[in-house]
This record gives C-alpha cells, sequence and structure tokens, in this order.
C-alpha cells in the first residue's frame, strides 16, 4: 500500500513512501521554512522527492525531484539518498554525496493522514530547516473548515477562519490589535496545498493543511522569513 504526503518548507517538497503495518514509507509535499534555509533551503522553488524502500520496512533510498510535483513527474531526479528507520517514528535519512544526518517524526495526524516533522542538517544540499507535512491528499473546502490558532515568526498571534474562498484573521502584534483577510486556492500549487492572497501586504503565502487540526505556512515573496503554525480550535 502507498500513500503521499505533503510538508512545510520554504520550497516544495514531495516523496513517496509505502506504509506497511506500522512503519510509515510514503509520497509528501514540502514547504521549507524560509528563517533556517540554508542551501537548498534559500530557494522558493518547488520541489518534489520519491523515497522508495526495501520490503522490510526499515531501510531505502530515496530521489527528489526539484520544481515538480512527483505524481505528475516520476522520472525526474535532482538527488538521492539513503533513509533508514531508527525507533519511535524516527527515520534518518542522508543525501548521496554527503554524510550529514537529517531526521524525520512522523505519527497519525488523523482521517487517513500521517503527520511529518522533518529536521535537515545537510550544509551542502539541503540546508538547515525544518519542513512539516502530512500525506497529500485533495483539500475538500465544500464543507466547514472550522477555525485556527496561529502564531508567526514576527511575533503576530491570534485566530483565523477560513471559508471555501477566502478567510478572516483578529491577530495581536507587539500588543496593538490587527485584522486581515484574502483569498484562498485549494489544491494549489498541488493538491493538499493552499495558495493564500492577502487583500494587503503584496505577495502570496503557501499553506499545507496537516492531519485534522495543523496548518503550516509561508510566504512565497522572494527573501521574506515570514511563516507560522497554527492549531484548530473548532469545527
Amino acid at each position: 500500500m502507498s500513500n503521499e504526503y505533503k510538508v512545510d518548507e520554504h520550497q516544495f517538497l514531495t516523496f513517496r513512501v509505502a506504509e506497511m503495518t506500522k512503519f510509515l514509507l510514503a509520497i509528501c509535499i514540502v514547504l521549507i521554512v524560509p528563517a533556517c534555509g540554508g542551501g537548498g533551503g534559500s530557494s522558493s522553488s518547488s520541489t518534489s522527492t520519491t523515497s522508495t524502500f526495501t520490503s522490510s520496512g526499515s531501510s531505502g533510498s530515496y530521489t527528489t525531484c526539484s520544481a515538480t510535483n512527483i505524481t505528475t513527474s516520476t522520472t525526474c531526479s535532482t538527488t538521492s539518498g539513503t533513509i533508514s528507520y531508527l525507533s519511535s517514528g524516527i527515520w534518518k535519512f542522508t543525501r548521496t554525496g554527503s554524510t550529514a544526518s537529517n531526521y524525520l517524526l512522523a505519527y497519525d495526524g488523523g482521517s487517513s493522514q500521517v503527520v511529518l516533522i522533518i529536521d535537515t542538517n545537510d550544509s551542502g544540499g539541503y540546508g538547515y530547516g525544518h519542513y512539516v507535512g502530512s500525506t497529500q491528499t485533495a483539500i475538500d473546502s465544500s464543507g466547514s473548515l472550522g477555525s485556527y490558532y496561529f502564531s508567526g515568526n514576527n511575533g503576530e498571534a491570534g485566530t483565523v477562519t477560513p471559508t471555501s474562498t477566502s478567510y478572516s484573521s483578529s491577530y495581536k502584534l507587539a500588543g496593538t490589535s490587527y485584522t486581515g483577510s484574502g483569498s484562498l486556492t485549494y489544491n494549489s500549487p498541488w493538491n493538499g496545498f493552499v495558495t493564500v492572497t492577502p487583500t494587503s501586504g503584496g505577495g502570496t503565502q503557501t499553506a499545507v493543511i496537516a492531519g485534522t487540526g495543523l496548518y503550516a505556512l509561508r510566504s512565497n515573496v522572494a527573501n521574506s522569513i515570514y511563516y507560522s503554525v497554527g492549531m484548530k480550535t473548532s469545527n
């Protein structure tokens, strides 16, 4: 059985694994957190990654594909490496040509989605940064989407309520209250992502919905370091 996953970093990433018993093996999409990126993490281009594992579910290999969704370009290969299962939902992976160890934590996010938290420590390739991801599935925006608490790396904190086409937010920054709004385009640029266009501020943002109660978002503006994470408060 194979699954697809989506993840969050300053660039987009997808990787395919196979799911065997308790071991996570899948396809994910990623957004790299801009404040942490180095090497490959400083780019704002799209990236997809494919991982293929041995039948034991304990080790295997992976490949990455820059600027393309792996589900539509299965032959693209930008980097490759090895990956192995450690314990308690933790995996270690190493890029070919590097000795740096990178790690990911996988857990059940509900709604048949596995949530991934990935830490990269590869100065010559993936850079220093983290990803937040989940199983790659198309987002159904027809029902109630609930509300989320969120916090940004610029110090803002508040609540945001999405609809099928837009969002509204209320937050505080440096003790001052603000409101925000904008449009949402679901399953853009790929399934599982959301393109966010604020009414003011310029540029766009990309968010990923992880499991049933998390999201991660970052700015698409060049050299921007803004990102935020949110937790669902109500349906």
